[in-house]
């Protein structure tokens, strides 16, 4: 995804590679949780689909953004924990 992210190119191309990628291997990627930029705040757009997409937004020089997928063996839909309401399960465990 990575080599998707140069000046002129399109956000839609990070995901589709993950896709790409996260598929040949069988995996699957939770859609729930997406990357996003970083900027006067921390968790700002661009917002970051780890799967492919139509959000389509030209990516431009400076542009400072988190590519972080939840790849899973199995069932992508998820869960929080509610005893601390940060970590994330799939449901299949």
């Amino acid at each position: 995804a990575i080599s998707t992210c140069r000046s002129g190119s399109c956000l839609t191309e990070i995901g589709a590679a993950i896709s790409a990628v996260s598929e040949a291997y069988g995996y699957d990627s939770v859609e729930k949780y997406r990357g996003h930029g970083i900027g006067r705040h921390f968790h700002c757009p661009p917002f970051v689909k780890h799967y492919r997409n139509h959000d389509y937004m030209e990516l431009k020089e400076g542009m400072v953004f988190t590519i972080e997928p939840m790849l899973t063996e199995g069932r992508a839909d998820c869960v929080e924990w509610q005893s601390d309401g940060w970590t994330v399960v799939t449901r299949d465990g």
